[in-house]
Formats: C-alpha cells, sequence, structure tokens
C-alpha cells in the first residue's frame, strides 16, 4: 500500500478516543528510492465493532511538524 522499504514504530500508548478506549502510535518510514522520511501518528479505537483511524502521514522535515498539532487538536475533540 505504502510501497514501504523501512517502516519503525517509535511510540504506542493507550489513549482516549471520544470517551472509548484507544490506542495512539508513531512511527517513521522510508519509501524505495526516495530519499525522503516520513513521519506518521494515529489514533483508532473500536465502537460498536466499527474500526475508527485518524492518521496523519506527512514528509519528516517540516511539514509533519507543521501539521502535528493540529491534528492531534482534531483526535481529542472526536466525539461519537
Amino acid at each position: 500500500m505504502l510501497n514501504t522499504s523501512v517502516f519503525q514504530m517509535t511510540s504506542v500508548e493507550p489513549a482516549k478516543m471520544g470517551g472509548q478506549d484507544a490506542v495512539k502510535f508513531a512511527f517513521e518510514y522510508s519509501v524505495e528510492g526516495s530519499p525522503l522520511k516520513r513521519r506518521g501518528v494515529a489514533m483508532e479505537t473500536m465502537v460498536k465493532g466499527q474500526l475508527y483511524l485518524i492518521r496523519l502521514l506527512a514528509p519528516a522535515t517540516h511539514f509533519f511538524e507543521l501539521d502535528q498539532a493540529e491534528v492531534e487538536k482534531i483526535m481529542a475533540s472526536v466525539t461519537f
């Protein structure tokens, strides 16, 4: 799906998403043939048998940090 050559989880921690138990994780990856390192953060939970996932994938240089705070605000504001 992502054509990744190297994928590394950098953190995994319990969290709350819309009052539900969730998992928040961060990761880094590289794509074969590209010198650009990418970073991501995601949060996921199950509600009534449905998986909900919010994620940010962006180039590690500049764009990830630029959008990370906004995505984490969205994660914190979810309601079901």
